[in-house]
């Protein structure tokens, strides 16, 4: 690999054998002592390089589309030959992958976009009771920061249910002590755990609230003033309203 100076306004650096591949003899002028030579074979390598990993991305695009595609389908080959199996498994999950489809239909002269597919992904989802029995939030799709962060902290707090400490703390226990699913019912034992984590986790690594603190019109990072306790009001609104808030609301209704 040969290195690039600094004050370069090449994007890659130079390797010999990707130079061959790229250009039969490319890597014969770039070593040239010609200084024109060297400074057009160079910017030919960034060339022919960005155009390489185009095509590459798209390749790799086009080529997990179809594995995709064909997964989902094999999905739904296996629900009709294995029901029960299927069944079970996607109980457990909160999301399953369906194909779609888009065609134009023409209404009153004008083209229209329509979903193909739409209700056969309603009773096949229906028929497989997907999310029937997830512990796991549903994906809350394009929601607010503050419910996809209420998504990660309940995971986070399920997988530490799982995890095994070597020294049980007082707020292990009380994690351990909670029961699942959150649900209306149980849902203030949820958040009195989970306020202690994130209170924790805002002393230690503020950075992972940056995104909430900016959604709320806040600046990053925080700036102190000696007049009013700035940084107490941010981490109360963002932890003790907007959070949680975000958080209550994953709870389940009781049965």
């Amino acid at each position: 690999m040969q290195r690039i100076a600094p004050n370069s306004r090449l994007l890659y650096r130079i390797n010999q054998g990707v130079a061959e591949q790229l250009c039969r003899g490319l890597w014969e002028r770039i070593i040239s002592r010609d200084k024109t030579v060297t400074c057009k074979a160079r910017e030919e390598y960034q060339r022919l390089l960005r155009q390489r990993l185009e095509r590459e991305a798209r390749h790799a695009a086009i080529e997990f589309a179809l594995i995709a595609k064909q997964a989902a389908s094999y999905l739904e080959y296996l629900s009709d030959k294995r029901g029960a199996l299927m069944k079970e498994i996607a109980a457990k999950c909160d999301l399953w992958p369906v194909n779609l489809g888009l065609r134009v239909k023409v209404v009153k002269g004008e083209p229209v976009r329509e979903i193909t597919r739409l209700a056969f992904a309603r009773n096949y989802l229906i028929k497989l009771e997907l999310n029937s029995q997830c512990d796991f939030p549903s994906a809350p799709g394009s929601g607010s920061p503050f419910r996809l962060a209420a998504g990660e902290l309940y995971t986070k707090m399920l997988m530490l249910k799982d995890v095994y400490f070597p020294k049980l703390t007082p707020w292990a226990k009380r994690l351990f002590a909670l029961t699942v699913p959150m649900t209306k019912r149980n849902s203030q034992d949820w958040w009195k755990v989970a306020k202690i984590y994130l209170y924790e986790r805002w002393h230690k690594a503020q950075e992972e609230f940056k995104p909430l603190i900016k959604h709320i019109g806040f600046a990053y990072p925080i700036q102190l003033s000696s007049k009013v306790p700035y940084e107490s009001i941010v981490k109360s609104r963002v932890i003790d309203n907007d959070l949680k808030d975000a958080f209550l609301g994953l709870a389940r209704h009781d049965l």
